[in-house]
């Protein structure tokens, strides 16, 4: 049992390895997010509700192994090689793949006049919703560009030099 813990805690120190140091990773985690909330307005089945879901773990599953894969070419090779050069070009070329197909997957499941149609109506006939759909927006942009740690970081200097304005 003590094993199947520890593969637990492993697994998930390399997601955050992830979210943390690859932008990229963010804005798929992004994107998911953003996906997920907005399908509710859609008239989804249950497939494809999966097929979505599915999707989005290809995606992001492909950029954890992109990532594995750069993080393991760059160890073993310290100075420029041809070969390290086209394992991390084919990695990267198959999340793109991935992300590429994901979209044509979206674009063919949210081909419903219906969900925007929702959309629209929700957020005209409740404006005020907009303020947290833009608020969340930002913070998503912070999140990817920064990164969690960075916004950490910033926090805490901004509030360090808050503390000595006041002193």
């Amino acid at each position: 049992m003590k094993s199947l813990i520890a593969s637990f805690k492993y697994a998930i120190r390399g997601i955050v390895y992830c979210i943390n140091n690859e932008r990229n990773m963010r804005i798929h985690t992004t994107a998911a997010v953003f996906i997920i909330a907005f399908s509710f307005f859609f008239p989804l089945s249950v497939i494809e509700y999966a097929v979505l879901l599915l999707v989005i773990s290809m995606v992001i599953g492909a950029e954890m192994i992109n990532t594995a894969i750069e993080e393991l070419t760059d160890m073993s090779s310290s100075t420029y090689n041809p070969m390290a050069r086209i394992s991390k070009d084919v990695a990267a070329g198959a999340v793109f793949f991935c992300a590429v197909c994901a979209v044509v997957i979206g674009v063919i499941i949210f081909w419903k006049p219906e969900g925007f149609l929702n959309i629209y109506n929700y957020f005209s006939k409740q404006i005020y919703m907009l303020i947290p759909l833009v608020i969340f927006a930002l913070i998503a942009v912070l999140y990817i560009f920064i990164g969690p740690v960075g916004i950490k970081e910033r926090v805490y200097k901004m509030l360090d030099k808050s503390k000595d304005s006041h002193i």
